[in-house]
């Protein structure tokens, strides 16, 4: 299991070899993605250690906020090299990024934190109050449901 940093460096690197711009806020987005879908497509094992908040502008990895926060609402630009970099990343994990950047890039922040908000496991942890960490189990099952529902 990594932590969300590694995972949000590789994301991010992904991101500027794509030429595509990622805000903290859009990367947190996609980092909870990023689990869910993990979480999903391996029998609920998780992709990072690192829980993940539920905040009011939806689900964020505190150490990955605090890492990026000097950028404030501007892309995050990290100097990173895709193919040395990454060596502690495994290839799997690797290709499942991929795969999931390429489908996820095309939603805005915007669109990533109206999905949030409109799903269970971000609703459950705020109705708790807000910066309750967001249960990985609760993830697992509705995200499985939503795959079981599109089939």
């Amino acid at each position: 299991m990594y932590k969300a940093t590694e995972i949000a460096d590789y994301i991010l690197c992904i991101a500027q070899e794509n030429g595509d711009l990622i805000t903290n806020l859009k990367l947190q987005k996609l980092l909870y993605y990023a689990q869910a879908w993990f979480l999903v497509n391996n029998n609920n094992e998780r992709l990072f250690s690192d829980e993940i908040e539920a905040w009011q502008y939806g689900p964020v990895i505190p150490a990955v906020y605090n890492k990026y926060q000097k950028f404030g609402r501007s892309p995050i630009v990290i100097d990173c090299d895709i193919e040395n970099d990454f060596n502690n990343i495994n290839d799997c994990t690797k290709e499942y990024l991929r795969e999931f950047c390429q489908y996820f890039f095309r939603f805005s922040a915007t669109d990533l934190v109206s999905m949030t908000h409109q799903e269970k496991p971000w609703l459950e942890a705020v109705e708790q109050g807000l910066n309750t960490p967001i249960n990985t189990d609760t993830m697992y099952n509705f995200y499985s449901e939503m795959l079981e529902d599109e089939k």
